[in-house]
C-alpha cells in the first residue's frame, strides 16, 4: 500500500493565523456588549503532537511504520442574551504531516465548522433547563459509548437537538442526533445521513454517600455494518456505579444490547471495573488500581443471529494510546499505578493483557475492521499490553502529555512475522 504524504505549508500558517486570532479574540472575552443585554465570550484552544509507530497491527494488516507530526486549533465564540438565550460557533483546522498506519482523514481538515448552534435555557419546576440545536458534541458519561474522540485531530461532533435538565444532584440528558460526516475540503463536512443516534442519560449524584448511579439508553442505526450487509438498529441500556467507598475509587458499568441487522437479531453485552486505593496517605496522591472490561462475542458466524458487542462511537484508544484492538469478542484485564510526584506532574504505569472471548468470533482492529477472522489462530491470548503516560501541567491551560506502549502478540496474532508493536506520542496543548 502506498505511503500517503501531503506537503501543506499554507495549512500550517492556517493554524498559526487561527491560534493568533484566538489569543487577540479570548483578550476581549466578557469585555463587550455587558451594558446591552447581551454579552459576547471567545475562547480557542490548540495542540501540536507527535505520534508513531512501529509494527502497527502487530504485521496483519497492510500498513508500514511511520511518525506524523499533527497540529489542531480551534477558536468558539458564544453570543449570550440575559432572556436565555445563546448562539454558539467554533471553527477548527487539523492538519497532518507524515504517513500513516491506515487512512488518516481523521487528522487532516482545511478548515470546517466544529459546533454551531442555537440555545436557550430556563428555570422550570425547580429544574434548570436548557436546549441545543444544531451542530454539538455529546460525550455522555463515561464516554464508553460515546467518547469525545480526542487521540485523533477530529473531535466528534453530531448535528440534531439535545436537551438538558439539572436539579440538585440530578442531570438528565435527552438527544437526538446524526453524526458529521467529516471531509478533508475546506468547509465540506456534512451530515451523516446514513446513520442516526438517539437516547437518554440519567445521573443522581450521592445515592449513598459518596456514591454516585448513571442509568443510560442509546439507540443506534447504522446502514453501513461490518457484521452484515444491510442496516443495523442496535439499542444499548446501561448501569454505572461509581464514587469512593473508604479510601477506594470504584467505577462498575455494565450494558445489555439488543436490536436488529436485517432480519437477524442482536443480543449482545459488556461490563467493566475500576479500582484504585492510595499507596500512602501523604500530600501526593499515590494510588495502585485493577480494571478491566468484558464484551461479548458471536457464539456461531453462521447462524445469522449477532452476539458481538459494540461500543457505538467508542475513544480509539480504548485500551491504550497505541489503539490497536477494538472492544469486541474480548476479555482484558491491567493492573495499573498512578504516580504524582509533584503538584503539577502524573505518571501513569500499566501492565495487562487481552483474550479473545470466542473462537467463533473475529478478533477486530480499530475501527470495528477484522484482524483476524473467526477459528483462525491458536488460543485465546490475543495480545500483553505494557505502556507509561506522563501529564505535565506547565501552567493554567498549557500542558504536555507523552506515552509510550509496548505490546507483545499473543498466540492468536501468530501468524505476524514480528508479533512486537511500538508507540509512543507527545502533545503540547494550549487554551485560551
Amino acid at each position: 500500500m502506498s505511503r500517503r504524504r501531503r506537503k501543506t505549508p499554507s495549512g500550517l500558517l492556517w493554524a498559526s493565523c487561527l491560534t493568533i486570532a484566538c489569543a487577540v479574540a479570548s483578550s476581549f472575552s466578557g469585555a463587550m456588549a455587558q451594558n446591552h443585554g447581551w454579552s459576547i465570550d471567545f475562547e480557542g484552544a490548540s495542540r501540536l503532537r507527535i505520534d508513531a509507530y512501529d509494527n502497527p497491527f502487530f504485521g496483519l494488516a497492510e500498513t508500514q511504520d511511520f511518525a506524523s507530526f499533527q497540529y489542531r486549533s480551534t477558536l468558539a465564540a458564544s453570543i449570550r442574551s440575559q432572556s436565555g438565550w445563546s448562539v454558539y460557533g467554533e471553527l477548527g483546522f487539523y492538519g497532518e504531516e507524515g504517513g500513516g498506519a491506515r487512512d488518516r482523514s481523521l487528522d487532516r481538515n482545511d478548515g470546517d465548522l466544529l459546533q454551531g448552534y442555537l440555545a436557550y435555557g430556563r428555570e422550570m419546576a425547580g429544574w434548570t433547563v436548557s436546549g441545543r440545536l444544531g451542530r454539538q458534541r455529546n460525550p455522555q458519561g463515561e464516554s464508553r459509548l460515546n467518547a469525545a474522540r480526542e487521540a485523533p485531530n477530529a473531535v466528534r461532533t453530531f448535528d440534531g437537538v439535545s436537551v438538558v435538565a439539572e436539579s440538585g444532584g440530578a442531570r438528565l440528558s435527552l438527544f437526538a442526533l446524526r453524526p458529521v460526516r467529516l471531509s478533508p475540503g475546506l468547509f465540506d463536512d456534512k451530515t451523516n445521513l446514513a446513520e442516526a443516534f438517539w437516547g437518554a442519560y440519567l445521573g443522581r449524584q450521592d445515592i449513598r454517600e459518596r456514591i454516585n448511579l448513571d442509568l443510560y439508553y442509546f439507540g443506534r442505526r447504522d446502514a453501513r455494518t461490518v457484521w452484515a450487509q444491510g442496516a443495523e438498529t442496535r439499542h444499548s441500556v446501561g448501569a454505572r456505579l461509581f464514587g469512593r467507598v473508604g479510601a477506594t475509587d470504584v467505577n462498575i458499568e455494565t450494558i445489555y444490547q439488543f436490536g436488529k441487522f436485517a432480519d437477524n437479531a442482536i443480543n449482545a453485552w459488556g461490563a467493566a471495573f475500576d479500582a484504585n486505593t492510595p499507596l500512602t496517605s501523604g500530600r501526593r496522591d499515590h494510588r495502585l488500581g485493577l480494571r478491566g472490561n468484558v464484551v461479548s462475542g458471536d457464539r456461531d458466524p453462521d447462524d445469522g443471529d449477532l452476539q458481538t458487542f459494540s461500543a457505538i462511537y467508542p475513544r480509539f484508544a480504548y485500551y491504550s494510546d497505541a489503539a490497536t484492538i477494538a472492544p469486541a469478542n474480548a476479555l482484558d484485564l491491567q493492573a495499573y499505578g498512578l504516580i504524582e510526584p509533584s503538584e503539577n506532574v502524573t505518571f501513569e504505569i500499566a501492565a495487562g493483557r487481552i483474550w479473545r472471548l470466542r473462537e467463533t468470533d473475529a478478533v477486530y482492529r480499530v475501527p470495528y475492521e477484522i484482524l483476524v477472522p473467526p477459528r483462525a489462530g491458536e488460543g485465546s491470548r490475543v495480545a500483553d499490553i505494557a505502556f507509561v503516560r506522563a501529564v505535565w501541567r506547565l501552567a493554567e491551560g498549557v500542558s504536555v502529555e507523552s506515552a509510550y506502549v509496548f505490546s507483545a502478540a499473543g498466540s492468536v496474532l501468530d501468524a505476524s512475522q514480528d508479533g512486537r508493536l511500538h508507540y509512543a506520542n507527545l502533545s503540547l496543548s494550549w487554551t485560551y
